[in-house]
Formats: C-alpha cells, sequence, structure tokens
C-alpha cells in the first residue's frame, strides 16, 4: 500500500478530526503517517517532514488548516491535498489567537515562507478541499489557490473543524493522483 502524511492543524495533533476524514476516504490506498508536530517551530517542523519524507517513501502529502501551510511549503514533488488551507499565517494565527502573543521571529519565518509559496511559479501537483462555511477564513484563500495552484478545488458542505463525512464523501468522489 502507498504511504501518505497528514500534518494536522495549529494547536492539534496526530488525532485530528480532519484526518481522520482524510484517512477514511483514501483508506483504501493510503496508509497514513499521523505525527505530531510543533507548528510554531517553522524550520522545526520542515525537518521534520522532510525527514520524514525522505525516510518513507511517501506519495501523498495532506493537512489541514495551518497543517496545509507546511504542505505547500514542502519542497515535494508529489501528490499534495490540503483542506481548509491557513494560506497566510503570519497575518491569520495572531487573529485567531489574540490571547497569546506569537514571538514576532515566528511570524517573520511564517512571512518568509509565504512569500516563497506564492510569489515563486508553481507547478506542485495539489488538489483542495473548501469548507462552504468555514468559519475562520471562509472563502477568503480561494482566490489565492486559484491564482497559485490553478482550479483544482472543491467544496464540501461543513466548517473548518470536527469530523464531518461530508468532507469524506468529496475526498472520496473528487481526489485524483494528479
Amino acid at each position: 500500500m502507498k504511504k501518505a502524511l497528514f500534518i494536522h492543524g495549529y494547536l492539534g495533533d496526530g488525532d485530528s478530526k480532519t484526518g481522520i476524514c482524510v484517512k477514511e476516504a483514501l483508506k483504501d490506498e493510503y496508509d497514513f503517517l499521523c505525527p505530531n508536530f510543533d507548528l510554531t517551530d517553522v524550520n522545526g517542523t520542515l525537518a521534520k517532514i522532510n525527514e520524514i519524507l525522505k525516510n518513507e517513501n511517501i506519495e501523498l502529502l495532506s493537512g489541514t488548516s495551518l497543517g496545509s501551510f507546511y504542505v505547500l511549503a514542502a519542497d515535494f514533488s508529489g501528490q499534495k491535498l490540503i483542506v481548509n488551507p491557513c494560506m497566510k499565517p503570519s497575518e491569520e494565527i495572531p487573529l485567531l489567537h489574540s490571547d497569546r502573543k506569537i514571538p514576532e521571529e515566528i511570524l517573520t519565518l511564517w512571512k518568509t515562507v509565504e512569500n516563497q509559496i506564492f510569489n515563486e511559479k508553481n507547478t506542485q501537483k495539489i488538489q483542495g478541499f473548501f469548507a462552504n462555511s468555514d468559519e475562520l477564513f471562509g472563502d477568503k484563500y480561494i482566490p489565492l489557490f486559484e491564482h497559485c495552484f490553478g482550479k483544482e478545488y472543491y467544496r464540501f458542505d461543513g466548517g473548518h473543524h470536527g469530523y464531518n463525512p461530508n468532507l469524506t464523501e468529496a475526498v472520496k468522489k473528487y481526489f485524483k493522483v494528479l
């Protein structure tokens, strides 16, 4: 069976409900690794992803929310699948968690990676899945996704968080190897 890596969202872990949906949808094709990441450690997260990609023969890289940002940032030529992506964490995370001070160093690193992702010619093989009722980002990132990655995205009923059978069904129906 092929291997996949799933990256959870901010303050999440390897037991991500969104990850469960993606795993359920692709269980006949992929065996998923779902480790825990410290997503505020930008360089450490990218290094851990690269180590897993190198050592585990990963064929699908997937993630949700802030984990999707790291999927987009990863140097990986294989298939990518993102769900409800947080495409600009340097802007979003401080707004979402105004009670927590995000160190300027982390915001600067996120901004640097954002510039690399969205200002370079992008040829990634990527599919995006966006909730119709995403309470965190709404439709905000669909135009940026289209501009950078094309129109290979799909909508599903539901919100940003939690287990959602509609996401599972959308991935089952629309995911394809590009």
